[in-house]
């Protein structure tokens, strides 16, 4: 059992890259303060357009680490997601993750903690420091490129290995158009959102799972 725990672990980290590059800005901007007046500004908005919606939907691809990828996330609340990637699929409905590799048939169950499955929405929500550093320090048209970092004196680790988080921003209407992570070893992971719908009408079917006929589960519950 320690075994799969730990490719479950594995697993979970690998995937959730995804979820974080995505849902880290989106949803733990709830929290960003001490921002220069029009930066705050627009992360007031930001929060408001962001923090009210019913349910969003992003479509993205992502580059990074000699990787790339493309796919969707959806989430409802700060608990319930499903992050879409082709081949792999994490689903959360709050009480329940599954990893599920279609290419491999198989899927990886265990019940929802925050601290332990710590790379998902609730825990950008709900851990990331209440403070950051937020600057507009390019404007293009109407986009606006926001750097955020761990507020001075809040520590090397205030957001683990993150070390800024930079933000393509429409102004208008506070769409976030790009995305980029640079991580404490300087590694840059990018982001380009390529469609987002505000107030989506998500089931709550969508974030639960059925194993498909053949598939080997492994439950960890």
């Amino acid at each position: 059992m320690g075994a799969e725990v730990n490719v479950f672990e594995q697993r979970m980290h690998t995937f959730s890259k995804n979820v974080f590059l995505i849902s880290l800005v989106i949803l733990t901007l709830i929290r960003t303060a001490h921002a220069a007046d029009e930066a705050h500004d627009l992360l007031k908005r930001i929060v408001e357009k962001y923090g009210k919606s019913s349910g969003i939907t992003v479509r993205f691809s992502e580059k990074g680490d000699g990787e790339s990828n493309k796919g969707t996330l959806s989430f409802r609340g700060k608990d319930r997601f499903k992050l879409d990637l082709g081949n792999r699929t994490v689903i959360c409905n709050g009480k329940t993750i599954w990893v599920y590799t279609a290419s491999e048939k198989r899927v990886t169950i265990d019940n929802y903690h925050a601290n332990k499955n710590s790379m998902t929405p609730e825990f950008f929500l709900t851990g990331v420091p209440a403070n950051a550093a937020a600057t507009i320090i390019e404007t293009n048209g109407n986009i606006a490129r926001l750097a955020l970092s761990p507020a001075p004196g809040s520590g090397d680790e205030a957001w683990g290995f993150i070390s800024k988080v930079l933000l393509d921003v429409d102004k208008g209407d506070t769409r976030i158009t790009r995305i980029e992570i640079t991580d404490a070893n300087s590694a840059r992971r990018i982001i380009t959102v390529q469609s987002l719908a505000f107030d989506a009408r998500i089931p709550d079917g969508a974030f639960n799972f059925t194993p498909p006929e053949g598939t080997t589960v492994v439950d960890l519950r």
